[in-house]
């Protein structure tokens, strides 16, 4: 569904010096699969999810969604940030409708689609309320609903969880693993978190860097939902730590 193909990223500095970013980055992502990147800061993960969504431009290579080349931002490819970006000034039910009404969907149509996934992310009772009325665990799962309501085909996370406690990270991270279990929709998540990464993916992308490039892919077949504490989740945390820890 979604692939990268030796993909390059360089930046040009007002010097004229040029910095690699990424370098020669291959995957294919199947449909519906969770994805996960982790790596230590500066390893391009950023920048990868970024070109995916069409944010940016690679310097080289092919990003294709569906055979298809992404040269821009799309409704297909929706992103979460860490920041929660709700507009302060729309109700809660306002902002999950943005993206459709953005669309041009008619005002009944889009209240209701986003009544439906306030109730996905379970916040159906707070639809009148403001952004400012609710924690950061709240807005972040309207972060979540918004980018649900205009249906993509890929919802690409950057550190969507890095910014709250650890009692509401780990909620959302349950709540995320449900709703993924219930849309069935591709999801590449970026993470520096190693529990979160197995916790959540199907595969895990361990990178190395700068520049950016992919040390190995990581198989997560692990039941869910998947058990912090058991033998074989902690296995699997410690392959992907020794990985890290190995790159240079």
């Amino acid at each position: 569904m979604l692939e990268l193909k030796a993909v390059h990223k360089t930046y040009s500095s007002a010097n004229g010096q040029t910095t690699g970013a990424v370098e020669d980055l291959s995957i294919s992502i199947a449909c519906n699969e969770f994805v996960c990147l982790v790596g230590r800061s500066g390893c391009g993960k950023t920048t990868t999810l970024r070109m995916i969504a069409g944010l940016e431009r690679a310097t080289r290579g092919d990003i294709l969604l569906n055979g298809t080349p992404i040269d821009g931002p799309s409704a297909q490819r929706c992103v979460v940030f860490q920041r929660y970006t709700l507009f302060p000034w729309r109700s809660i039910l306002d902002n999950v409708a943005f993206g459709l009404e953005t669309q041009r969907i008619p005002k009944s149509k889009r209240k209701e689609v986003a009544r439906h996934y306030l109730s996905v992310v379970g916040l159906a009772d707070y639809a009148d309320a403001y952004p400012s009325e609710m924690s950061g665990g709240m807005q972040q799962r309207v972060a979540v609903a918004r980018a649900l309501a205009v249906n993509p085909e890929v919802l690409l996370m950057d550190e969507p969880f890095g910014a709250l406690d650890a009692q509401t990270r780990t909620t959302l991270q349950n709540e995320l693993t449900r709703i993924w279990e219930t849309e069935r929709k591709t999801i590449v998540f970026v993470t520096h978190d190693i529990q979160e990464a197995v916790l959540l993916a199907d595969r895990i992308v361990v990178m190395q860097g700068p520049p950016g490039r992919i040390q190995t892919v990581v198989d997560c077949n692990l039941p869910r939902p998947r058990d912090k504490g058991s033998a074989t989740f902690l296995q699997q945390c410690e392959l992907v730590h020794t990985l890290l820890e190995g790159i240079n």
